[in-house]
């Protein structure tokens, strides 16, 4: 369950919450979808949840707390293996040695 829907669950159905706050159904279907709720309207669903006594707070909008974050590999990643040059001017067999560089005659 992502923020956006732990939210919309407080007040009971996303047709009710769309009524709350004046909107057509397919603005909370689309926070469901998105996973967030807009910034704009979370301090006016936050009064309305306190007019309704529904417990709701700040860090209900937020989409992952510490906890909640998966563990990630922390290995720095694999870079692709270039050419090495041997010398100035070598491009180590990865560009074309025939064309000009910068405007430059070969």
């Amino acid at each position: 369950m992502n923020a956006a829907e732990a939210v919309i669950a407080k007040f009971g159905d996303p047709a009710v919450l769309a009524r709350i706050i004046g909107k057509g159904p397919s603005t909370i279907s689309y926070w469901r979808k998105v996973g967030m709720i807009p910034a704009k309207w979370q301090a006016a669903l936050m009064t309305y949840a306190g007019e309704m006594s529904i417990s709701l707070s700040a860090d209900d909008f937020i989409a992952a707390r510490p906890a909640q974050l998966s563990t990630v590999n922390s290995a720095e990643p694999k870079l692709p293996e270039f050419p090495k040059a041997t010398h100035w001017g070598d491009s180590g067999g990865w560009a074309n040695s025939d064309r000009p560089i910068s405007g430059k005659s070969a």
